[in-house]
């Protein structure tokens, strides 16, 4: 019997199971850097200013009438 080396018998699906592994790393790594490009791309998230915290926290009901008069107070 003649013995044909580890890909001469069944040894190619060793060869194709490589071959799908680096081609999923590749697409792996394309994703990544597509989500990466278009995620620098967003606008800067803008800060809320200390009286605008005031007045959102009044409207919502987390602070009283008081309490916000005062802090608008001490802001100004």
């Amino acid at each position: 019997m003649m013995h044909w080396g580890w890909f001469g018998g069944g040894g190619w699906w060793l060869l194709a199971g490589l071959f799908g592994f680096i081609t999923l790393l590749a697409v792996v790594a394309v994703v990544i850097w597509a989500v990466s490009r278009t995620g620098g791309a967003r606008a800067p998230r803008r800060v809320e200013s200390a009286y605008e915290a005031a007045q959102r926290r009044y409207a919502a009901g987390e602070i009283t009438r008081d309490e916000y008069l005062s802090i608008k107070r001490d802001l100004s």
